[in-house]
């Protein structure tokens, strides 16, 4: 904090998280899957989230934040990416997408809200050929799958 300052950077508030009702967001494809891999990359107005299933498919987001929640046995690695850049690597024995979905990060009555729904769905039936053209808010559930089995 600067000599000064009233409030250091870290208790600013941060960029308003999308306060939709449900029919806003998009479950995310994988859910209940294995994964061999989840890579959050970028910087505070370029990022990315990697969700690598253990199938081997790949889901890839451009996103504008991203919220996890973890049970079990998670770690998470934060590392330097370049000058500018983190990568946050979650990780995990038996690591599963318990739960996840996606939310165009517009107000819910903004008409790329209703693009974003219909674009996404199409690309989920499409086996998410191509890309989803769309910076999307991102919620997460990860856990081990000794905590999904204690869970059921």
């Amino acid at each position: 904090m600067l000599r000064g300052d009233r409030n250091p950077w870290w208790a600013l508030p941060y960029r308003r998280w999308p306060d939709h009702s449900d029919a806003a967001w998009i479950t995310l494809p994988g859910v209940g899957e294995p994964l061999d891999a989840v890579i959050h990359i970028g910087n505070g107005k370029d990022a990315k989230l990697i969700l690598v299933l253990a199938s081997g498919r790949a889901i890839e987001l451009v996103t504008n934040g991203v919220r996890v929640e973890a049970e079990g046995s998670v770690e998470i690695t934060t590392t330097a990416w370049g000058d500018s850049m983190l990568r946050i690597d979650y990780q995990g024995t038996d690591l599963v997408l318990v739960g996840g979905r996606m939310s165009f990060t517009g107000d819910i009555d903004d008409p790329w809200t209703e693009m974003f729904l219909r674009d996404a769905r199409a690309w989920i039936e499409s086996g998410l050929k191509g890309e989803l053209l769309y910076d999307v808010a991102v919620e997460l559930r990860l856990g081990s799958s000794a905590s999904v089995a204690a869970a059921a």
